[in-house]
């Protein structure tokens, strides 16, 4: 009889299992709902309405299917007397086998947008390899928007097999069409010569009849493409548990964002084709979606909003914090510490130096809401993209540069002809290199608008928000640290202050003094000064630098005019 598929995930429990991604980072990991993506395994059932033929006919989009489009890629292992041809080998299986075997049996899993066809396809056969690496099958890869959809691609790979093996007898000798799908040779049948078995059916893979072997796939499933997605350097991962179970992990890791967003009650899972887009079902779904994405961009642009204004809170604690810093390692007494390391005065200094080291080390792995947003939307460009997003970037920055520099040029007071010469060629000059990095940037612009296009995608939308959600809840603990650190500065710094001031007061309170004391005193004082001076002159030399004096403006006046032809020279 014809086989008809089944929903492997949608008849299995009361409680649905929709995949949904989770970020890996520092050891955390991270979940939140994958929208329309599903893995579904179909599995052979005694009917009469559909056969083997048809359904390849579907899959592959051939015949009365071929005005359905979306089929992208095709791919089959088949015996040398198909010729190449599904329809061929799937047409012997509907005429050739018993009523009552399964004629083929077909899986269905959803792909990941954030890969390439190729990479997708690593996915699919590393999945054959692992599951079906004896049998003859046909897949299809879909790329369509669904009636339900978002605008999300709904990217998926049909993949339809016989559970019939490919034994050794097969290996060696392919059996005829009418023979492959004939009952196989009995196990207890007392002639098992070679002969014998090839002129019976290929042997029945008993596993797919099996409910309990679903497990098993959708754990293949899942292990493979969180491989490939790491492979390729993308966050996002795949999971098979059940909404509740994810949330109360996400619970456990403090991850409260998380939390609420797979706090939800899970959709039921909707078969191929049998809504309408202008039904009602069809219509209350969408709105639910149209909701949950709603609600999801409310919990991340809070998060976003609410990490800014610690950031704003930090900004202004660390701005007094650097001014205390300024002042102890600024005075002439701290300088002059330097030169008794081993003093009680001296470990003071290492230690509080080492809180200066610890805290600014802190500092540096702190990520802004604006950066960790900027990070994420790159993770999900290709190289290409890259390459022209940071293009982009590099000219509005440059652009920045020479309008600041323009503004910030002044005329010369009481300059001389040639200081005043040299400066009005150098206004034009800088005229015409914004004018023209404002006509690069226009030229790439036509490509950054198609790039925010496709990261506005729901689906990828959705990914960025997770992998800035991931890189802002490390800063949680950071920040914790942060506090402690500037703590330790603060108890470190008060103390060397009483050391180093305290000893200076004492000196100065005394009456009289030894020769060796006053030689100590005068070479402190020395060797203070010497620092300190040393560090005016660094600080001199840095402001210099920064400094643009009139031979070098008339001089980069005249290399923006000659489009870097002095450079050259």
């Amino acid at each position: 009889m014809p086989a008809v598929a089944g929903d492997l995930l949608g008849h299995l429990g009361a409680e649905r299992n929709p995949p949904v991604r989770w970020d890996l980072s520092d050891g955390r990991r991270q979940y939140a709902e994958r929208t329309a993506r599903r893995i579904l395994a179909n599995f052979a059932r005694q009917k009469d309405t559909i056969s083997a033929l048809r359904h390849v006919e579907y899959i592959n989009r051939e015949k009365g299917f071929s005005e359905r489009g979306d089929c992208v890629y095709k791919q089959h292992r088949l015996p040398a007397w198909a010729k190449g041809s599904p329809t061929v080998f799937f047409r012997a299986a509907d005429r050739y086998s018993p009523k009552n075997a399964a004629r083929y049996k077909e899986i269905e899993f959803a792909l990941q947008n954030e890969l390439t066809l190729e990479q997708n396809m690593e996915i699919v056969n590393r999945f054959i390899e692992e599951n079906l690496p004896n049998h003859y099958y046909t897949l299809a890869v879909h790329d369509k928007i669904g009636a339900m959809s978002d605008g999300t691609h709904n990217l998926h790979v049909h993949l339809v097999f016989s559970t019939r093996l490919i034994d050794e007898a097969e290996k060696k000798k392919e059996r005829k069409r009418s023979a492959y799908f004939s009952y196989p040779l009995r196990k207890n049948a007392k002639d098992r010569t070679e002969k014998a078995i090839r002129s019976h059916g290929a042997p029945i893979d008993r596993k797919w009849a099996d409910r309990t072997y679903v497990p098993h796939l959708r754990a293949s499933y899942e292990e493979i493409t969180n491989s490939v997605l790491e492979k390729y350097g993308h966050r996002a991962r795949i999971d098979r548990r059940s909404l509740k179970a994810q949330e109360q992990e996400a619970r456990m890791n403090g991850d409260v964002l998380l939390a609420n967003l797979l706090h939800r009650i899970p959709e039921e899972h909707v078969g191929n084709g049998t809504l309408k887009e202008d039904s009602v079902e069809t219509q209350r779904i969408k709105k639910y979606r149209t909701l949950k994405k709603e609600y999801r961009d409310l919990l991340f642009a809070a998060e976003r909003a609410a990490h800014s204004i610690e950031e704003d809170a930090h900004s202004e604690k660390n701005e007094r914090l650097q001014k205390s810093i300024q002042a102890i390692i600024t005075s002439k007494e701290f300088a002059e510490s330097e030169n008794d390391p081993t003093s009680h005065v001296g470990k003071l200094r290492s230690n509080f130096i080492e809180a200066v080291h610890a805290y600014e080390h802190l500092e540096r792995m702190l990520i802004s809401a604006d950066d960790a947003h900027e990070s994420a939307k790159i993770e999900y460009m290709t190289a290409e993209e890259k390459e022209t997003y940071q293009a982009y970037k590099k000219i509005l920055a440059d652009i920045r540069h020479w309008t600041e520099f323009k503004e910030n040029l002044s005329e010369p007071k009481n300059g001389t002809p040639e200081e005043l010469a040299a400066y009005r060629q150098l206004l034009p000059a800088l005229d015409d290199k914004i004018t023209n990095l404002t006509y690069e940037q226009h030229l790439f612009q036509e490509k950054i608008d198609a790039l925010e296009a496709r990261l506005e995608n729901t689906d990828i939308q959705k990914q960025i928000q997770l992998i800035t959600h991931d890189m802002l809840l490390a800063n949680t603990q950071i920040r914790k640290d942060l506090a402690n650190a500037a703590q330790n500065i603060e108890v470190t710094m008060r103390a060397l202050a009483q050391g180093l001031f305290a000893e200076t007061h004492a000196e100065n309170q005394q009456d009289t003094y030894t020769t060796r004391q006053l030689y100590d005193i005068m070479r402190k004082r020395f060797y203070g000064y010497k620092k300190e001076v040393e560090r005016l002159q660094s600080e001199l030399e840095a402001a210099k630098k920064k400094v643009l004096s009139m031979d070098r403006a008339l001089q980069m006046g005249a290399n923006i005019y000659t489009k870097g032809g002095l450079k050259k020279l």
